[in-house]
């Protein structure tokens, strides 16, 4: 008896271990979701999100009208809207479709198409259901506050009159 008694001691202490790192760790995740934003998923997003600024930048689903067609079309609202209206039949969920900055907060993210699960994960998702900048009426983006990246965690923070930025590829629209 005596002799188990040697081994014993050893893994208790060592599982102890274990149970008080794994708490202060749980304890650090938990003060870092309540007061920044959650690490691992803040991870993963940076990682989506620096693959989207790129896929924007090769070109992601463009709106390419030939010059005639654009010639064609005096107007430069209705020129916009076409190119708005082609950007968002070409938008395929979960891609890049622009950027959105909103300085008070500090935000610079590219904007995805849908607010599924696995768009939101990337980023900001725009509501397939609304329009897109340039089309007038309704433009709608969904973000997380505390989760993959926490795009809109200070968005509390904005005041009337501050601006909020979409980049698409066919124009830059101010809100």
């Amino acid at each position: 008896m005596r002799r188990s008694g040697k081994f014993v001691r050893p893994v208790l202490r060592f599982v102890a271990s274990v149970l008080i790192t794994s708490g202060v760790l749980m304890l650090i995740d938990a003060a870092l979701t309540v007061t920044w934003q959650e690490p691992v998923s803040a991870y993963f997003a940076g990682q989506e999100q620096d693959g989207l600024k790129k896929e924007l930048k090769r070109g992601a689903p463009q709106v390419a009208l030939d010059v005639q067609e654009l010639r064609s079309i005096p107007n430069p609202i209705v020129r916009l809207k076409r190119l708005a209206e082609r950007s968002r039949k070409r938008a395929e969920k979960g891609h890049a479709i622009g950027i959105i900055r909103i300085p008070r907060i500090g935000r610079h993210d590219a904007v995805v198409q849908g607010t599924d699960t696995d768009s939101l994960r990337k980023g900001p998702g725009h509501y397939p259901d609304t329009n897109f900048p340039g089309q007038g009426g309704t433009v709608a983006i969904a973000g997380h506050r505390t989760t993959y990246g926490a795009p809109f965690n200070a968005v509390d923070k904005l005041k009337p009159g501050d601006e909020i930025e979409l980049e698409m590829p066919y124009g830059k629209f101010v809100y």
